[in-house]
């Protein structure tokens, strides 16, 4: 992936991510099945800077929630 994809999905994370926090992401990821969402703390993500470019919460969620961007 391109740095400037990168700092794109870094600057989206930073206005729609309820998981970000000061560059640092709080690791919660979420799923629904049948119905039910299902949410749990990612140890891989947890505490550590934003890795939007590379987290699957982020782009079946964050992503498609985002309605309009200029």
């Amino acid at each position: 992936m391109y740095e400037a994809d990168k700092k794109k999905k870094l600057t989206q994370a930073k206005q729609h991510c309820c998981n970000w926090v000061n560059t640092i992401c709080v690791g919660a990821m979420m799923k629904r099945v049948d119905g039910t969402i299902y949410q749990r703390i990612d140890k891989e993500y947890a505490d550590k800077p934003c890795r939007a470019h590379d987290c699957q919460y982020f782009e079946q969620i964050v992503i498609p929630g985002i309605v309009n961007e200029h």
